[in-house]
């Protein structure tokens, strides 16, 4: 997808760009499928301060929060609970 969408700014596509919105999505997606509540001693320890977690966290718990919580998820805790908990 981004070698398409990035294909004039090459120099984006990896560290720059693919390993924050890498991060992000697996967390989410630990996070929404509830491995969290399954296994509740797991702890995330995610490197470079988060990447840009930190500062898409009001949005993403804005939409999963305060908007409606999107059909499949699964979680419990709202999105502040598991990163004050287990992140």
């Amino acid at each position: 997808m981004f070698e398409k969408q990035y294909k004039e700014r090459k120099y984006i596509i990896g560290p720059p760009l693919s390993f924050a919105n890498g991060v992000s999505l697996h967390l989410l997606g630990m996070i929404s499928n509830g491995a969290f509540d399954h296994i509740t001693k797991l702890k995330v320890i995610i490197g470079h301060l988060g990447e840009h977690i930190k500062f898409d966290f009001w949005r993403i718990n804005h939409w999963f929060e305060d908007i409606e919580k999107p059909n499949g998820i699964v979680a419990k805790k709202t999105l502040t609970e598991y990163f004050n908990e287990s992140i």
